[in-house]
């Protein structure tokens, strides 16, 4: 029994594949898959540890995590993240690395 689950869950997790989130010009996009999570996110490429532009995560069974933009290392604009079930679980806007405005929260049931 513990071979069966752990093939599908092997194989459900290489399912998820990071597609092209949309990199802007200068950055590089990087991606990285564990078990039961996906992250695609872009770096400068003249300094591999600042996050620039898109953020995005996702759960091992596809479903959005997380939806994030970056600007320089801070976080900037709108902001999603969901519960595994696809339900949203907060958004708002960030603003130079801050919460920013009005922000919304929601249970697992959304």
């Amino acid at each position: 029994m513990r071979i069966i689950v752990f093939i599908t869950t092997l194989c459900l997790s290489t399912l998820v594949a990071a597609a092209d989130i949309g990199c802007p010009r200068g950055t590089i996009q990087n991606e990285e898959r564990g078990p039961g999570i996906t992250q695609a996110w872009c770096e400068l490429a003249a300094d591999r540890s600042q996050y620039h532009g898109p953020y995005r995560s996702w759960y091992g069974n596809g479903v959005l995590g997380t939806m994030e933009n970056f600007n320089h290392g801070k976080r900037e604009g709108k902001a999603e993240y969901h519960w595994g079930n696809g339900k949203l679980q907060a958004s708002g806007q960030y603003r130079n690395g801050e919460r920013d405005g009005d922000w919304v929260f929601s249970d697992v049931e959304g």
